[in-house]
């Protein structure tokens, strides 16, 4: 006769953690090995992303049961994902976060990822870019602009993790952010929102003001350089500075017509 499978809905994290154990340790010793887990990673979650040498050290714990936490792991981050609506718009970084969730879910180290939308704001890809800090894996960015071209994207949302546990932006951040910003305008994109995740919490450059101050910021830098182009020019040239002001002024106002 054929046993019976059933599964009591959990009323906490450590229950749910004891059936799942029970599949792959004798079920007399999941409780106490489900509540040592919980006292040494202190959280559920950190139980699922530690380490497989860390788990191994625990008491009751064997190479089997840390493949199936890992494999559970998986499965859930796949759930969640084939629960997105990848065909609509997305208007802010909720729907952003919604659909980037599952990539961040039980992340050891720290990962780049990115949402490319058409002209309408809907996803086209969702896709993890590189393994590592944003500051320190800067070929992310070429990978992201083919993307772009491939795909006719006209908007990118950018996200990644941080492992310390504080969602907050750091200076690193914010000019990788700008840098990813000017690559972006240079083939006609635009950069929709940077969002960090960190610890259940969630960061956005676009609802923070900082992804608007960073484009004014590049704006100033863009009318600056033109500037000096045209000075440039109007030396090499030999042309009267009025005279050259003149050209471009009518360049400006063919391009606005």
């Amino acid at each position: 006769m054929q046993e019976e499978f059933i599964v009591s809905p959990p009323e906490t994290g450590e229950s749910l953690l004891q059936q799942a154990l029970a599949f792959v340790v004798p079920p007399e010793k999941a409780p106490a090995l489900a509540h040592r887990l919980l006292r040494t990673f202190c959280r559920l979650d950190s139980v699922f992303s530690a380490p497989e040498e860390a788990l191994l050290q625990v008491e009751g714990m064997n190479s089997r049961a840390v493949r199936y936490l890992r494999l559970t792991s998986y499965l859930s981050r796949a759930y969640i994902a084939a629960q997105a609506e990848p065909g609509m718009p997305l208007m802010d970084a909720a729907g952003a976060a919604d659909l980037l969730k599952p990539m961040f879910l039980g992340q050891r180290v720290e990962i780049v990822c990115a949402i490319f939308l058409d002209n309408q704001n809907k996803p086209l890809m969702v896709e993890q870019l590189c393994e590592g800090a944003i500051t320190t894996v800067p070929l992310y960015v070429r990978r992201l602009l083919k993307h772009c071209v491939d795909l006719d994207a006209q908007h990118v949302i950018l996200a990644h993790n941080h492992t310390s546990g504080s969602p907050l932006p750091s200076q690193e951040d914010i000019f990788s952010t700008g840098d990813l910003a000017l690559a972006l305008s240079s083939i006609g994109a635009a950069l929709f929102d940077h969002l960090i995740f960190a610890a259940g919490r969630l960061y956005s450059f676009s609802k923070s003001g900082l992804l608007r101050e960073i484009n004014e910021e590049l704006l100033m830098g863009r009318k600056s350089s033109l500037a000096l182009a045209r000075e440039e020019e109007r030396l090499v040239a030999g042309y009267p500075a009025g005279l050259m002001d003149l050209v471009w002024d009518w360049s400006e106002k063919d391009q606005k017509g």
